[in-house]
């Protein structure tokens, strides 16, 4: 994933091992964009993700989730609570590229 952001100069990857270190990176930078893997070593990512959104200073980000279930309960879960997008792994590189240039060139994202 970091060399296929290399795509976009102006845009910073910041990486965490954790939901905890994960929900204080955001509310620090409060990125354009959150992609959160939902199996984290020390939380659900449905913990991280309600986290951020009950948060005043983190609640506008947009959240992508990244999953290897794709089962109809699960995204309907993740999506009701609150993540803008659900991706399933293995990601294919040609649309995890095309969904990102959406995403940095909508709204307030910056390319």
């Amino acid at each position: 994933m970091e060399q296929l952001l290399l795509r976009w100069p102006r845009v910073t990857l910041a990486q965490a091992d954790s939901g905890e270190a994960g929900i204080a990176l955001a509310r620090s930078m409060r990125p354009d964009v959150v992609l959160l893997d939902l199996r984290l070593p020390d939380m659900d990512g449905l913990e991280v993700l309600a986290a951020l959104k009950s948060d005043d200073s983190t609640r506008g980000l947009r959240v992508i989730a990244l999953s290897a279930s794709a089962m109809t309960e699960d995204v309907r879960a993740v999506r009701d609570a609150g993540a803008a997008d659900y991706w399933t792994k293995p990601l294919d590189f040609q649309q995890f590229l095309g969904d990102m240039q959406r995403l940095l060139t909508s709204g307030d994202a910056r390319p």
